[in-house]
């Protein structure tokens, strides 16, 4: 279940759907993406 909402959303995770938009989760922390 993904959960996205640019209002709301985690600086810490477990998995990738926790974070913002466009962002990833790297150990734990998440991640902009680089988007070339």
């Amino acid at each position: 279940m993904n959960l996205h909402s640019t209002m709301f959303c985690l600086h810490s995770c477990e998995t990738e759907g926790e974070c913002c938009d466009n962002w990833t989760c790297h150990n734990g922390i998440c991640k902009i993406k680089i988007i070339l």
